[in-house]
């Protein structure tokens, strides 16, 4: 679980035990489910066979950008 201020994430390889601790939490807390993750915190994020893949390049093309390195 990843939380950043009203920003929640919940991952495993368990899909019952993640639908519980959702279900659990939904009780306590107003949840929106916003499907398959694909951008969180300037983390582009990845789903493959293989696992999960993170990314910044984005992030870091706008900071190379923003200081004229880019080129």
């Amino acid at each position: 679980m990843l939380v950043y201020v009203d920003n929640l994430i919940i991952t495993g390889d368990d899909e019952k035990e993640v639908h519980q601790i959702k279900s659990n939490l939904s009780v306590r807390f107003q949840m929106k489910e916003l499907g398959e993750l694909k951008h969180f915190l300037g983390l582009e994020v990845e789903r493959t066979k293989d696992g999960i893949f993170l990314c910044q390049q984005k992030y870091a093309q706008d900071l190379l950008k923003r200081y004229g390195m880019l080129d």
